[in-house]
């Protein structure tokens, strides 16, 4: 029944349709605050830049529009939207590829993670970077066997989108130029060249950003590619490990024979290029490097991972009943676990600090600016109704858009101040008395322990009694 049900295309929307209402609707009731990856785009998105001091500006962008649109729901939705969206372009691939086969093709496959349900909770630049990622293969797979100009055009629109949600994904720009160059005699081919053309032309305006404000986004992309002093071999395959380790429900398939390799898709250049060789790409680079990788950036290796195998039995009950459990184990850790940043109650800590910050400006019309740490900063810009910029980690080099307009209106505006400990507190009141004269500091706490101690599911929650420190200048 179940098979029926996901093989027949007038019923598997409502399979879409469930996945997409669980995974956007139940996080949203459990969860008291957005996660930090998210909140953190939202309040980029906000100064609408060409780039931020982390990342390219697209998951910025993209994560403000639908919280504009939606709230906080749409953040959720949209994680499950750019997943279902990868699924549809990875299907179309498989259906180009695989059109005379006689094969079934399991090119749903990678839903068995867990990272592509519990994981894509959190919206962040992994998460957005899998349906461009997706959808860059198909247009580049549909200009080089159908060879129009809209293909080549749409490849380098969605190549760029890439590399502005996400450097990483040059790596797999990298894997088509290589391809198109010694497997689809691209070099031959002007529309090759109008498509490489297009994709500088549009990636412009960021680079020009980038050389503005001193590389860095790039700055930060090297640094959180540290070297690890650890052997370079042992380097590769561990980061080789934790691929494998987002792959590993599909190994018992295996044993079991439900699965088999696809040897007709193995003799495609193509499937080598795009499914099997990006494995091998964050490994080589920790080879090469020495240096250490994240293991969620290399969720955009395993979309295609389904292309390789052959279903000898049908896996899609087996997918089902998988994502069934990860919802409820989701649905009973997020319910139960002891108090983490989840669980913090962003919108009544917010209430808390702006009903201070209006005591000290009586006058409602004064901009309010935040600074300081970066999650809860985040959180006061985006739960707060005005939406105030925030100047993280009160520092200059960080903040593109805290421009010398903003700096002159400073002294005239309230500025919160939110910290972690008193040291750190400290340390961003003094970061601001460079713009602003500072007569007297009242630093007040936020114990979160004990303002949600009656809050209905806080009472299944193990709290140490922990604070925040907030001040209004």
């Amino acid at each position: 029944m179940m098979e029926k049900i996901l093989t027949n295309k007038n019923k598997s929307f409502f399979w879409l349709l469930l996945y997409i209402l669980f995974w956007s609707l139940v996080p949203c009731i459990l969860r008291n605050s957005l996660p930090l990856d998210t909140v953190e785009a939202i309040s980029w998105g906000h100064e609408w830049q060409m780039s931020y001091n982390k990342h390219p500006p697209l998951s910025a962008w993209i994560a403000e529009i639908f919280f504009l649109a939606m709230g906080s729901f749409g953040l959720y939705f949209l994680s499950t939207l750019c997943i279902t969206i990868a699924l549809y372009f990875v299907k179309k691939t498989s259906d180009l590829l695989f059109f005379n086969s006689k094969n079934n093709i399991p090119y749903y496959l990678f839903l068995l993670s867990p990272v592509f349900s519990i994981y894509a909770v959190e919206f962040n630049v992994n998460i957005l970077l899998i349906p461009l990622i997706s959808a860059s293969i198909y247009f580049y797979l549909l200009s080089i066997t159908k060879n129009e100009a809209k293909y080549w055009i749409l490849l380098a629109v969605f190549s760029t989108l890439c590399v502005l949600a996400k450097y990483t994904s040059i790596l797999f720009i990298g894997i088509f130029f290589i391809h198109s160059i010694f497997y689809a005699n691209a070099i031959k081919n002007w529309k090759f060249y109008l498509s490489g053309a297009i994709f500088l032309m549009l990636l412009t305006p960021h680079l020009i950003w980038l050389y503005n404000n001193d590389f860095i986004t790039i700055k930060y992309a090297m640094a959180r590619s540290v070297n690890t002093q650890n052997n370079r071999i042992y380097q590769a395959l561990l980061t080789f490990c934790g691929e494998m380790f987002l792959l590993l429900p599909i190994l018992p398939l295996l044993i079991v024979k439900r699965l088999k390799f696809n040897k007709e898709a193995l003799s495609l250049n193509f499937v080598k290029f795009i499914c099997v060789l990006p494995l091998f790409v964050f490994p080589l680079y920790a080879l090469v490097t020495g240096n250490s990788t994240k293991t969620m950036w290399s969720i955009i290796c395993c979309i295609f991972i389904g292309l390789i195998f052959q279903e000898r039995k049908n896996i899609v009950n087996i997918i089902i009943i998988l994502n069934i459990i990860y919802a409820g184990m989701y649905s009973l850790i997020t319910a139960f676990r002891p108090f983490t940043r989840s669980d913090f109650d962003s919108e009544k800590f917010v209430e808390i600090v702006n009903s201070d910050a209006k005591l000290t400006y009586e006058n409602d019309s004064k901009n309010i600016y935040v600074a300081g740490e970066i999650w809860l900063g985040s959180i006061i810009n985006v739960y707060h109704k005005k939406r105030p910029s925030f100047f993280i980690n009160a520092n200059e080099e960080e903040n593109a858009w805290f421009t010398l307009d903003k700096q002159n209106d400073f002294p005239k505006s309230a500025i919160i101040v939110v910290a972690n400990s008193e040291s750190e507190m400290n340390k961003f009141i003094k970061k601001v008395s460079k713009y602003k004269s500072i007569s007297s500091v009242e630093i007040k706490d936020y114990n979160y322990c004990k303002v949600q101690e009656k809050d209905f599911v806080f009472k299944f929650k193990k709290c140490k009694p922990e604070k925040v420190l907030y001040t209004v200048l």
